[in-house]
């Protein structure tokens, strides 16, 4: 049951960013906009400007690594998510950043060095 649910859900997001690319549709957001407001909520627990980590888990496409860039200076950032289309469309998305890190499976505790 489990693998079943989890195959369902892959499928959902493969189709999603098929269908719509790296947008925020293809992540299953409504809109820009609704996407800008979770990014925002998020960001509310980060107390530094600079200078910390994010483990961005479910990350799709990577699109709060944008949004980070725009608000934050010097941080380290990993994308995760279990679907190699979202990786992907992320690694091509964000080419202009290219210290972010994407993984489709954490091995291993990621902390700042």
């Amino acid at each position: 049951m489990e693998k079943e649910v989890l195959s369902d859900y892959k499928k959902y997001f493969v189709d999603k960013i098929n269908e719509f690319g790296a947008t925020p549709k293809g992540v299953d957001y409504n809109s820009f906009n609704s996407q800008e407001i979770r990014f925002r909520e998020l960001a509310k627990c980060i107390d530094e400007k600079s200078n910390f980590s994010i483990l961005d888990f479910g990350c799709g496409y990577g699109a709060m690594l944008e949004y980070l860039h725009k608000n934050y200076t010097n941080f380290d950032y990993t994308g995760c998510d279990i679907i190699e289309e979202m990786i992907t469309s992320a690694r091509e998305k964000n080419k202009n950043f290219p210290d972010a890190k994407w993984e489709t499976q954490l091995t291993e505790n990621k902390t700042r060095a």
